[in-house]
């Protein structure tokens, strides 16, 4: 009995620790779920403007500074929703078959007016509206655009074109696979 006794004691403190691990954790799946998020999605193109501009984004990350990105025409992004980098699916040359193609998501963290542009998005014609976004240096998941467009109910067609929100409900349902 009292090596047993011996034994408990002396992992004790390792016990406590991995419970609340756990119970943070299970804490943060509960917050995360109880609060009602916004998914903003961009497509990323292979060349063009918006692989140099996400090539930007990284090189800041890599250097510590702010990662930003301009919002949706509908400015309507809050602290605490998502934001999502989209590769869309692309046709294998030679075959019938597609790439499965790319979804990076990230958390908003602040929302800044678009005088906080970056010099360097002033090419981007009929953006200067739209405000800058704040996200997190780290992605917070990762998956292929297929599962995605299966998740939200999209077309196996359809493709990301432009910077928008993605509807509640599909937000939600996207969400639920996240955290499961």
């Amino acid at each position: 009995m009292r090596a047993v006794l011996n034994i408990t004691k002396k992992n004790h403190g390792l016990y406590k620790y991995y419970f609340k691990s756990w119970s943070h954790h299970v804490d943060k799946v509960a917050w995360f779920r109880s609060i009602q998020r916004n998914l903003v999605i961009t497509p990323i193109a292979d060349h063009g403007p918006t692989k140099r501009d996400h090539e930007e984004q990284m090189d800041r990350i890599y250097h510590g500074l702010p990662h930003v990105w301009d919002d949706s025409k509908h400015n309507n992004s809050k602290s605490g929703d998502l934001f999502g980098y989209v590769w869309n699916q692309r046709i294998i040359k030679g075959t019938s078959d597609k790439t499965e193609g790319f979804i990076k998501i990230y958390m908003i963290l602040h929302i800044y007016s678009p005088k906080h542009r970056l010099p360097t998005w002033s090419t981007n014609v009929g953006q200067g509206d739209r405000n800058v976004i704040e996200l997190t240096s780290n992605c917070i998941y990762s998956g292929t655009l297929d599962e995605f467009k299966k998740i939200v109910g999209y077309s196996d067609k359809w493709n990301c074109q432009g910077t928008a929100p993605v509807s509640e409900s599909k937000t939600c349902a996207y969400i639920q696979h996240i955290l499961d």
